[in-house]
């Protein structure tokens, strides 16, 4: 009985629809929008392409516009699948239909662990710019002894956290704060960590994003802690200079 569910779940995915760019089959694979991979199959000869349709390096430009990243971690999963990756196409041929499943499974792989790795190194990246710019923003304002970059902190649940900076008072009291990029991958990682720290005595929390996040992550993340655009940090840089450190 259970097989039939699981027959009727995945009827989708053996549908095979003719376009311009080949055969189109939707893969069990997801784009880090969730997003399913397809992938296109041409005959060509005796043999077969299966491709893409450059889907990967799309997705991963959609995320953080930088084609560099996004070429050089789709061309590792190109190298680590036995893919050509030219043009911005994964491809995989194959000279016989009984490869067919291989290629169809090494390109959607490749696709979706190739936008995942760009998508990773795009955010890591906008989010270390933040953070560099948060701390020296801070410096003018905070004295350096009372700021820690990457500070490690303990949550509730016992798991270490690693914060952006840290802005620290002689009574020990801790304000942590952590640069976020529009992705879900960032908010859902800001959230967890502010979430197992929230109510935590002496210890307050701040979210600092650079006004591109979607209202409903704001009010997401507005649930564990204050969250302030770039723009608003040298405002609390300047009560921060008349409160001698003190908390946010």
């Amino acid at each position: 009985m259970t097989c039939e569910f699981v027959k009727k779940a995945l009827l989708s995915y053996h549908l095979c629809e003719n376009t311009s760019d080949g055969a189109r089959i939707k893969t069990t694979c997801l784009y880090p929008s969730f997003e399913p991979v397809h992938v296109f199959i041409v005959k060509v000869g005796d043999g077969f392409h299966v491709h893409d349709g450059g889907a990967a390096r799309k997705v991963a430009w959609s995320h953080g516009r930088d084609h560099t990243i996004s070429d050089r971690q789709i061309q590792a999963q190109a190298e680590n699948f036995g893919l050509i990756y030219e043009d911005g196409v994964l491809t995989a041929k194959v000279s016989t239909s009984d490869w067919l499943e291989s290629a169809i499974l090494s390109v959607s792989n490749a696709a979706s662990f190739g936008a995942y790795k760009a998508v990773e190194k795009i955010i890591r990246a906008a989010e270390e710019s933040l953070q560099h710019r948060i701390f020296e923003t801070l410096k003018d304002y905070v004295p350096e002894k009372h700021l820690t970059k990457e500070f490690h902190f303990k949550g509730e649940s016992g798991k270490d956290h690693v914060f952006d900076v840290a802005v620290t008072t002689d009574g020990e009291f801790v304000t942590l704060i952590d640069a976020v990029t529009p992705h879900h991958v960032s908010i859902s990682a800001k959230y967890v960590s502010f979430a197992d720290m929230k109510s935590r005595e002496n210890t307050d929390g701040i979210i600092v994003h650079d006004n591109h996040i979607l209202s409903e992550d704001k009010l997401l993340l507005q649930q564990v802690a204050e969250v302030l655009p770039f723009t608003g940090l040298r405002t609390r840089g300047s009560m921060l200079a008349h409160h001698q450190a003190r908390p946010f």
